[in-house]
């Protein structure tokens, strides 16, 4: 618990100094060279990599590891074929071919199960998307700040402590799909909307949940193809790319044929992954959680509905405001607005939906941040204050989710309306409701005038 408060008002600190430099730094007469920005975003990623190895040695979680441990020794022995028919898992292909080459180094160097060296080989892909996070954050913040600023911006995402303790401490692999997810929204804020359907179509193949972001695809074929000059030469050129897309995936799943038809191989990987964890909530503090809900199955009822019901509501109705607001957000040129969309669909669907685990709201918090950075100053300094606070409140409410889940769950003794559980769902429904609030204020508000 001391470590916790420490943690936070380190990084509620840190957060606010940084801050301030960023919000009163987007025109540095002073600036680096780029190559020296480069050289010292070189320097800030490497001294990363040793503090996150160090957090991996710190602690070892052994229930997931130990489930990759012998998927690593499955995957080596039987291959691929009949994979998910033998494990009944509910992971993508390439989540799973990345546990088979951490089987083949692991073979290799001779590591010794649960030993510690071992848990850092298995935590080192999460470790490296991390990294890669912040060097795409250093990009992205490139069209709005100095190059000092954009240093500031990738330095505040790798001391994120919700990403150091989802990926270093615990050792889950979020960070990977997320960074696909972050990468697909940039691309299409550039304009190059074919890359982003392969960028979104790996964020699948990683981690399911990635289908999540299918609204900020939507939104940016209406606003890129449909509505911006559609030729029947662009509309054939997008359909192609998507279907190239979809294809790819689709051949991602051949390795794992079970002796029986490509259509069953798929349906056994995606009606695992859909149809696991059939509960209202699964240890995410958000709505459900904050009336008592964790563990309760989702056939149970809520004003005659059922809570599985009650998260197909929270779907449509998401797609729904993505697009009015992306419409409108368009009309106002808008350019974070990719970002904010896939911000509030993961962050909607982690609050209202169910079958929702505690790290699913995790992407929200580079999106986050994205959103901040691509906000002009045109748009008042004030609305990106507002999402700067966003961005260090999930990080802060993602943090306590987790920690409480890994250090202090007790099956035995459990409290479904603990202090911490309802305070944790509470902060995260505020933080999602400022979000929301922001959207609608975002595209009421006329822009001002700009400080630049």
């Amino acid at each position: 618990m001391k470590l916790l408060i420490f943690t936070t008002l380190l990084f509620l600190l840190l957060c606010a100094c940084i801050g301030v430099y960023l919000l009163g730094n987007k025109n540095c007469t002073k600036d680096l060279q780029l190559k020296d920005a480069v050289f010292y975003l070189i320097l800030i990623l490497i001294t990363a990599s040793v503090m996150k190895v160090v957090g991996s040695i710190y602690y070892c979680e052994r229930g997931d590891m130990g489930a990759f441990i012998s998927w690593m020794k499955g995957l080596q022995s039987d291959g691929f074929s009949g994979f998910y028919t033998k494990h009944g898992l509910a992971y993508p292909p390439l989540h799973i071919v990345t546990v088979y080459i951490l089987g083949i180094f692991n073979s290799a160097f001779g590591l010794a199960d649960n030993s510690v060296a071992q848990y850092l080989l298995l935590k080192s892909p999460a470790l490296l998307c991390d990294i890669f996070t912040a060097a795409l954050i250093f990009v992205i913040a490139g069209k709005y700040l100095s190059n000092k600023g954009r240093l500031a911006a990738c330095f505040i995402y790798l001391i994120n402590p919700a990403a150091i303790f989802i990926s270093s401490v615990w050792g889950q692999m979020d960070s990977i799909y997320t960074f696909f997810i972050l990468l697909m929204c940039y691309l299409i804020t550039e304009k190059k909307l074919k890359a982003a359907y392969f960028a979104f179509a790996a964020s699948i193949m990683f981690k399911y949940q990635g289908v999540i972001f299918a609204p900020v695809v939507i939104c940016a074929i209406l606003d890129q193809v449909i509505l911006n000059k559609c030729t029947v030469k662009k509309f054939v050129t997008h359909l192609l790319a998507g279907l190239s897309a979809i294809a790819i995936m689709a051949m991602l799943h051949i390795p794992f044929f079970s002796g029986t038809t490509a259509g069953q191989s798929i349906s056994e990987s995606y009606g695992s992954a859909f149809s696991s964890f059939a509960y209202c909530s699964v240890n995410a503090y958000n709505f459900w959680g904050m009336l008592g809900l964790n563990w309760h199955t989702q056939e149970e009822t809520f004003l005659s509905i059922t809570y599985n019901h009650w998260g197909t509501i929270a779907i449509v109705l998401l797609v729904i405001v993505s697009i009015i607001y992306s419409l409108i957000a368009r009309k106002k040129n808008i350019e974070n607005r990719y970002y904010v969309i896939a911000a509030f669909a993961i962050s909607t669907m982690f609050m209202f939906s169910v079958r929702m685990h505690e790290r699913y709201l995790f992407p929200a918090i580079p999106l986050v941040l994205g959103a901040f950075l691509a906000l002009d100053y045109k748009y008042n300094i004030k609305r990106n204050i507002v999402f700067y606070i966003i961005y260090v409140s999930f990080s802060l409410m993602n943090l306590y989710n987790c920690a409480h889940v890994l250090f202090y769950y007790n099956p035995y003794a459990y409290d479904p309306k603990s202090t911490a559980i309802v305070s944790i769902s509470a902060g995260t429904l505020v933080t999602w409701f400022i979000l929301v609030v922001m959207m609608i204020y975002t595209c009421c508000k006329k822009p001002g005038i700009s400080t630049k």
